[in-house]
């Protein structure tokens, strides 16, 4: 009986390997769902070390299909950890997630590929109609709640143009992004067509600021022109300042 104690243990560990292995990702989604405010997944199959969701939602967008796999060397930080990939035609991208059992959530090496019309119809008050890429490249990032913190990272647009409510060619544009306090700040490091400059802030009660400048140039026509100086300040050297505030 004693010999045959270390085999009953060796099989009772190889049972539990297994059960941890395919234990099915759908009955987990709902304690990830409550760890990280604003996601939601869909049509969940597979396993939580690899699987896939038909969707993916996070604050109101469908970013489409997802998959995983698991990366065990994070156990030894005491972290869940996962290769992600999004495989729909209209969002590639990728990224490196942990998850702590207190709730912290760590990522890095994020990379999303958008269509503008995306994320500026989200939060714009108006319909605005895009055309371009815009790239998202997160280094790092920590969430302790339901506001991003360690951020640091550089969005871009690229072959930017806003078609609709008024044409703005706006070439290549970029932006880093950090945090700061309780707040992510965007500072312009690439101004594109209209060598725009300053940036932006968010806070983590909603509220935002927008301090912007661009120079108008040749291209653009006298019906836009028009439109911006009722919208912004016409500074001496005849760029236009736009400064707002408000809450998402």
């Amino acid at each position: 009986m004693k010999r045959a104690r270390p085999l009953l243990v060796i099989g009772a560990l190889a049972y539990l390997l297994v059960l941890v292995v395919t234990f099915p990702a759908a009955r987990l989604a709902p304690l990830l769902e409550r760890q990280v405010a604003g996601l939601s997944l869909h049509a969940i199959t597979g396993s939580v070390f690899s699987g896939q969701a038909g969707h993916l939602i996070y604050q109101g967008l469908d970013f489409g299909e997802l998959t995983w796999q698991f990366r065990p060397a994070a156990l030894l930080l005491g972290r869940m950890a996962y290769h992600l990939e999004l495989v729909g035609s209209a969002n590639p991208g990728h990224a490196d997630i942990a998850f702590t059992p207190w709730g912290h959530v760590y990522g890095q090496d994020v990379e999303l590929l958008l269509s503008p019309d995306l994320l500026v119809t989200q939060y714009s008050p108006v319909p605005v109609k895009t055309s371009g890429e815009l790239r998202l490249q997160i280094d790092t990032f920590r969430m302790a709640g339901e506001f991003p913190e360690d951020v640091a990272g550089l969005i871009s647009w690229e072959d930017g143009v806003i078609l609709d409510p008024v044409e703005i060619i706006l070439g290549d544009v970029s932006m880093t992004l950090k945090s700061q306090d309780d707040a992510l700040l965007g500072s312009l490091v690439e101004g594109g067509r209209l060598e725009a400059t300053g940036g932006m802030q968010l806070f983590a009660d909603g509220r935002y600021l927008v301090d912007l400048q661009i120079l108008p140039d040749n291209e653009m026509s006298d019906e836009t022109l028009a439109v911006l100086e009722t919208l912004g300040q016409v500074l001496p050297d005849s760029r236009l300042l736009f400064k707002t505030s408000g809450r998402l």
